[in-house]
């Protein structure tokens, strides 16, 4: 490939990224990057801390299925359950985390420029992959905090039908919100507000899908981005703005439960 382009001197790999980044990022990934995992009789879950603690698998056993397949990406791009600055800190400053697998947990630190200090782990709650988070202000002024939470998972189809790609929200009863939905907007996006901790989607042809479960006081309001073309759902989260001063700290979490039946 890089043979290729050279002798006819492709200049971008896409649009936004120049082919001699594109090379260095496939040469980066051909040389490998460090990756952790933990597994028990229901998941296994490897994680990728160098690369902003990305979700390189979700492996649910008993189903065999991997519920962030990249279907419809180049791996490089493919960014399950990163989690960025939406305030705070900058969404393209990306964490190169050290790590430590601590039982059945995996448990990542870093630190970017500019004094934001962020504590992950990825670890299980019963039949739940569960994930926490703590952000600490390590600069010298105040601050407001907050993360964008960031889920690809895998629709298994590229289907726009909202018959058989369903998306839910729980607000006392689970709802399915998705008809006549555009990527990020829908008739019934005022329905995502009434969420009340739960977030959910629904291959109905495939028979699977996978929950989101948070706490209503650290969640702003969940966000549902669908890209049939990329057979990709995001089950994004925003954690609610927290002010911390210097050297004080915030923590939020979720989890995520398989679903072999339809959620209503």
């Amino acid at each position: 490939y890089i043979e290729l382009v050279n002798k006819h001197n492709v200049e971008n790999s896409r649009e936004t990224q120049r082919m001699s980044e594109f090379i260095k990022e496939i040469e980066r990934w051909t040389e490998g990057v460090p990756a952790a995992q933990i597994e028990n009789d229901t998941w296994r879950v490897t994680v990728l801390p160098t690369e902003n603690g990305r979700m390189a698998e979700m492996l649910h056993k008993p189903s065999g299925r991997d519920l962030v397949f990249p279907r419809g990406r180049i791996f490089t791009r493919h960014r399950s359950f990163e989690e960025w600055g939406w305030q705070g800190f900058d969404q393209h400053a990306l964490f190169t985390f050290e790590h430590r697998v601590d039982g059945d947990a995996i448990v990542m630190t870093g630190t970017i420029e500019g004094g934001t200090q962020m504590e992950r782990r990825v670890s299980f709650q019963g039949d739940a992959v569960r994930f926490d988070s703590t952000v600490t202000n390590k600069s010298d002024e105040e601050r407001v905090y907050q993360v964008w939470v960031h889920p690809e998972f895998d629709a298994a189809t590229s289907s726009g039908s909202s018959d058989i790609v369903r998306a839910y929200i729980d607000d006392g009863a689970w709802k399915q919100f998705n008809q006549d939905w555009k990527t990020e907007t829908g008739p019934n996006e005022a329905m995502l507000k009434d969420a009340k901790g739960g977030f959910a989607y629904y291959n109905t042809e495939e028979n699977f899908g996978a929950a989101m479960h948070y706490d209503v006081n650290e969640i702003e309001r969940p966000r549902l981005w669908w890209s049939p073309g990329r057979g990709q759902v995001n089950l994004e989260l925003y954690t609610a703005p927290v002010t911390i001063g210097k050297g004080d700290s915030t923590s939020y979490g979720y989890s995520v439960t398989y679903l072999d039946e339809a959620p209503e």
